[in-house]
């Protein structure tokens, strides 16, 4: 009986991690998956979510990711914020991650929180890879 092929797709949250760190060195935020403790004494942090999408083609899919920068002072964490933006539109051209394309919306601010916080998304197109069951 021969096993079906199909598309698998990176964990997001685990592959932007490592690049969102390496590029934002000058506000050395804490780059995660999970929102910082409340005890968490405020640098800067950048919250990584994967909300998923669909299979676009045989070997693409459509990812949507949402990203929270939270800091202490609101100018500075709009700085890191566009940053981080800029950093994602950047992913296709810098061939260091599987996307292909990259549509980003905002940052926006969140003015309902005590701290400095915007949220934005990002549209991906990303490339999988073949996977024999």
């Amino acid at each position: 009986m021969s096993r079906p092929n199909v598309v698998e797709y990176d964990d997001l949250e685990l592959i932007l991690g490592p690049y969102l760190r390496a590029n934002l060195t000058t506000w050395a935020p804490l780059v995660n998956r999970t929102f910082p403790l409340p005890a968490w004494v405020p640098g800067f942090a950048v919250v990584i979510r994967d909300d998923g999408g669909t299979d676009a083609s045989l070997v693409t899919g459509s990812r949507s990711v949402g990203l929270t920068v939270i800091g202490a002072a609101n100018q500075q964490t709009k700085q890191l914020a566009e940053r981080v933006a800029t950093l994602m539109r950047a992913l296709p051209a810098a061939l260091l991650l599987p996307v292909a394309d990259c549509t980003v919306r905002g940052p926006y601010s969140l003015e309902a929180t005590n701290r400095a916080e915007f949220y934005l998304t990002a549209d991906l197109v990303v490339v999988g890879h073949s996977v024999t069951l």
